[in-house]
């Protein structure tokens, strides 16, 4: 029991890590994540605590789409905490929940207990899994953060060839799709198939692979119905995700259907090749767009013939310089436990050149090649799951360089190294090079300071230009100080000859400097204290032979983990909650006037401040133009047709078939094409936004009552007659995909009323009173998932105007209800297999801990 009892501090550690590593933020004031995921967390909070499992979110309606609330850890987390913190804190948990998971996968590696923390710190810390942060991927982050468990899970299995271990390996990587990132878990899921095969491979051992087929096929082919498990299982567990995005997300590429033009769109965010640098050199291309400090200027989002400044990156890649440094040894070291390292080495340059898109097209260009690939866009996104491989790479070097340390406390260095010392001594000769070379272009690059800046002067501006001069050569001064004290490092750990109290205390002078150094970068004193400590640390150990060598390998990690801490904290951006949401004169007005109640405003173009924040806090409904990738085809053409050019926006026409009565505008409409159609109302401007609010004159209801219909062919036919200058949204409705073709109306002069009773996200009520019969249009998005009645009748959904729902309504007093109706079977599945998950795990714990305790 001992033991067992020991095992809960890991995860302890990896806690306490986290917590750690957050430090400039442990205040829990807001952390700023991008996007809108403030509002879809408190959307998903409030479907929680009302009992729904689905709900309509219609905070936009160009995304309006049915939400799911995940039966995973993080809804959970969701329901018990303040939606304030609650993005620190499932950061903290789920960075918690990826080290402990790749520290087993380490163990089972039989890794020593040092090298599977160190590992797990190198994946945790990862500035590739960090910045997900502040562009809001919190989806992407929580779908990685269980992969290791996966992992582990697999490895365990195909050394067991336990049905259980396969089991749990399909629960995990079925957790890691409920994260949401279905794209990163599809290709998380198809290299886990090809871990498998090596696994499987290596069953053979020494055998032929002939020889291995004949004898053992029974074997080989249970092993993959085991491993066909994991993939049911997965699917069963998160189809609950998987169905409601699929329902969902019918992404086109902005309407784009030539190949070259798809293949741009598709490549935009492809991973320059020369920013490799920045996976040991933090801060030489910047760090993200609109830094204050260090601003980016690499290539990424950049195309031919746009201006430099419209490169664009909230990410970085920092894995860190020991990680980087281990690396390189553990392609030199040739001890036969560490074979697995050439599957690791072979996925992480297949991920490196992969996420190289269009600058190095050969593996991204051949998968662009197969469709379902076409849509998954961004080749840059598989720089963030290159660090799992180069953390378990980085490991088996370390687990090498420490048991080298125990051998040289033992006085068996030189055994211990045998045949591999020539390829170690490379190893170290290229350290050398990296901390002389570092050096020497940070005395180049301060004293060429002044050539630097005027080179980027005229594309960036002065500011700009003199933080990036100043950036580079400050990115070669860290590159000196932590190659230095990695050196000194890795020099008292595996050099042949003597090491005394001055070689130990070597290492702090650098180190220091490091310290102090990141301390004037970043502002922040509380890097000054972790390293203070680690510091202080190390003094008393360095004093105590005894303990010295016991504890280098600690001294590794800590290092490891300043190196990651000085950089990831850039990406930790704070912002003022309260400000944030403050309402404005724009947002008191559309309240004041019931604009949240009959209307939406359409935003011309995006406002940062109103589309993510202001607006969606206050429920009010938003149209914005098209983006690529974010709305489906209908969208995107509909939206194509109306539009005149980026300065003006769309025909007047456009908002009256939204119901639109305000548009938002950040630059005066004055002058515009739509002037005449406009009055305006009120304007404002702070720090985050500035804009303009206009009102439509003669702007049309969010619903309306016709009594003359046209049953299109197909969506280009609804277009058309749609677009057509005489086409009138007064008295005709375009119905798409009816099935009963037999409505035919043609009473263009029929008195009626119309009066909405009801209106939530998920429920809208209308009494229509009518002589003659016609359809009701409700400007909401249509949608499958939604339901009508009429009198309590359950009748058609019609696809109205292409874009609408509509109702095809008889002569008299009827009552209309619109309701949201998702099919609750793909939740049923999901929580089925959570209790069969949660059921094995009690007892296959209860019946480990029976066995442990037997056996002792």
């Amino acid at each position: 029991m001992k033991s067992l009892k020991k095992e809960i501090i890991y995860p302890i550690i990896f806690l306490l890590l986290s917590i750690l590593f957050f430090y400039s933020n442990l205040t829990f004031s807001y952390l700023q994540m991008g996007d809108v995921i403030l509002w879809d967390i408190k959307n998903i909070k409030d479907a929680i605590l009302s009992g729904n499992l689905y709900f309509w979110n219609n905070a936009y309606f160009t995304i309006a789409s049915s939400y799911t609330v995940p039966i995973h850890p993080k809804s959970l987390l969701m329901a018990l905490l303040p939606m304030e913190i609650y993005p620190q804190v499932t950061i903290i948990f789920h960075i918690t929940i990826m080290g402990y998971g790749l520290f087993l996968f380490l163990r089972e590696k039989k890794l020593s207990i040092k090298a599977a923390i160190f590992g797990a710190v190198a994946l945790m810390f990862s500035n590739a899994i960090i910045t997900l942060i502040l562009p809001g991927h919190l989806g992407k982050f929580e779908t990685y953060c269980y992969f290791p468990f996966v992992l582990y899970f697999l490895s365990k299995a195909m050394n067991t060839e336990k049905w259980i271990h396969f089991f749990f390996t399909g629960a995990f990587l079925g957790i890691a799709f409920l994260g949401g990132a279905l794209d990163v878990a599809m290709y998380l899921a198809l290299f886990l198939s090809c871990y498998f095969l090596y696994l499987l491979y290596n069953k053979k051992n020494d055998k032929k692979l002939i020889v291995f087929l004949k004898e053992d096929l029974k074997k080989i082919i249970l092993l993959c119905i085991k491993f066909a498990l994991v993939a049911v299982f997965s699917f069963l567990m998160s189809i609950q995700i998987i169905m409601i995005t699929r329902n969902t997300q019918d992404m086109g590429a902005a309407g784009v259907t030539d190949k070259k033009q798809l293949w741009e769109w598709a490549t935009r965010w492809s991973y320059p090749p020369e920013e490799v640098l920045g996976f040991f050199m933090p801060g030489f291309f910047g760090y993200y767009s609109g830094s204050e400090t260090h601003p980016y200027w690499g290539r990424i989002a950049n195309m031919e013939g746009e201006p430099k400044t419209s490169n664009f990156s909230l990410t970085a890649a920092n894995i860190g310089y020991i990680t980087f440094l281990f690396i390189i040894f553990a392609v030199f070291i040739s001890k036969k436990k560490y074979k697995e390292k050439y599957f690791w080495i072979a996925a992480a340059l297949f991920f490196l050149i992969a996420s190289f898109g269009r600058y190095f097209p050969i593996i991204y260009g051949a998968l662009f090649q197969i469709p379902i690939f076409q849509d998954a866009r961004n080749p840059n996104k598989f720089i963030e799951i290159i660090p799992i491989p180069f953390a378990i790479i980085a490991s088996f070097a370390a687990d090498y360089i420490f048991k080298a340390i125990e051998a040289k406390k033992e006085d068996k260095l030189i055994k211990y190294l045998e045949d591999d010392y020539k390829y170690i001594n490379i190893a170290q000769k290229i350290m050398y090079i990296i901390a002389i070379l570092s050096i020497v272009l940070a005395l180049i690059t301060i004293l060429t300071n002044g050539l630097i800046y005027n080179s980027f002067v005229a594309d960036w501006k002065e500011a700009n230009a003199a933080l990036i001069s100043k950036n580079i050569f400050m990115s070669f001064i860290r590159l000196a100080l932590i190659s230095t004290t990695a050196l000194l490092l890795v020099n008292t750990s595996i050099s042949l000859k003597e090491i005394t109290i001055k070689d130990k205390f070597a290492v702090i002078v650098p180190l220091i400097c490091f310290i102090l150094f990141s301390v004037y970068d970043l502002g922040h004193i509380g890097f000054l204290i972790i390293g203070s400590i680690i510091v202080f640390l190390y003094v008393i150990i360095a004093n105590k032979e005894d303990l010295f060598y016991k504890y280098l390998p600690y001294m590794f990690i800590a290092v490891l983990f300043l190196d990651l801490t000085q950089s990831g904290n850039m990406f930790i951006v704070k912002s003022n909650y309260n400000q944030m949401y403050k309402s404005t004169p724009i947002v008191d007005h559309i309240l004041r006037e019931g604009g949240n109640k009959t209307t939406m405003p359409i935003l011309i173009p995006y406002l940062y401040r109103y589309t993510t924040h202001t607006m969606p806090y206050y429920n009010i409904p938003l149209t914005e133009p098209p983006a690529a990738s974010r709305l489906s085809k209908d969208i995107t053409d509909t939206f194509a047709s109306f539009r005149i050019n980026d300065y003006v926006g769309y025909q007047p026409r456009l908002m009256d078939l939204l119901g639109v009565r305000y548009i938002l505008s950040p630059t005066y409409l004055d002058q515009s094409v739509l002037s005449n159609d406009l009055t305006k109302i009120t304007e404002y401007q702070d720090q985050f936004s500035a804009a303009v609010l206009y009102e439509l004159k003669g702007y049309r209801n969010k619903y309306e009552f016709v009594n003359n219909a046209y049953n299109a062919k197909d969506f280009n036919d609804g277009l058309g007659r749609l677009t057509m200058p005489n086409f009138n949204l007064a008295n005709e409705v375009i119905l798409l995909n009816n099935s009963n073709n037999n409505i035919t109306l043609n009473n263009p002069n029929s008195i009626h009323s119309v009066e909405m009773l009801e209106e939530t996200d998920n429920k809208i009520v209308f009494n229509v009173k009518t002589p003659d019969a016609g359809v009701l249009v409700s400007k909401e998005r249509y949608n499958n998932d939604w339901s009508v009645t009429v009198n309590g009748e359950k009748k058609e959904l019609l696809n109205a105007n292409l874009l609408f729902r509509g109702v095809y309504v008889e002569a008299g007093d009827n009552n209309i209800v619109f309701e949201f109706t998702p099919s609750m079977k793909y939740a049923y599945s999901t929580i089925i297999c959570w209790i069969i998950f949660i059921v094995i795990s009690i007892i296959s714990t209860v019946l480990y801990i029976k066995r442990y305790n037997n056996q002792e």
